[in-house]
């Protein structure tokens, strides 16, 4: 798996993104998911805090576990 695209440092214009999802969780990717699959959208920009993508299971280490009831 490729590590997830950086965005771009903030330019003097603005950029439009017809779609954006705050969130690489489970919801924000399936989101994203859903989004392009079953309408159509290409242009889906995902933004995240955190370096990588999971959510709560990137930022919450549950040794033993293996979902999330």
């Amino acid at each position: 798996m490729s590590p997830p695209k950086v965005a771009p440092k903030p330019q003097d214009e603005p950029v439009f993104h017809p779609v954006v999802i705050i969130g690489a969780g489970c919801g924000g990717i399936g989101m994203a998911c859903e989004l392009k699959n079953k309408l159509g959208f290409e242009d889906v920009h995902i933004f995240e805090r955190r370096s990588g993508v999971g959510g709560t299971w990137w930022s919450n280490r549950y040794p033993g576990v293996a979902c999330d009831m």
